[in-house]
């Protein structure tokens, strides 16, 4: 399942230094970026629909990454 994969990424993207965890750090749940912390947003909401992630250095958006089923 790809909530499954949001695992194994969120725990990726900590060891490389990121604030991740998909339940807790969304956009619904109001988690924005912040001013020196480098944070993964799941669900970001996008014009063309939500990212399942973007990576923030501070308030700059640096990455994004779709989360996929794990086969």
């Amino acid at each position: 399942m790809e909530s499954d994969t949001r695992l194994l990424i969120d725990d990726q993207l900590r060891l490389a230094g990121w604030e991740a965890d998909s339940e807790l750090l969304r956009w619904s749940n109001g988690t924005r970026p912040q001013k020196g912390k480098n944070m993964a947003i799941a669900e970001w909401k996008t014009a063309s629909g939500p990212a399942d992630y973007v990576l923030f250095i501070g308030l700059t958006p640096v990455a994004i990454v779709e989360a996929k089923k794990k086969n």
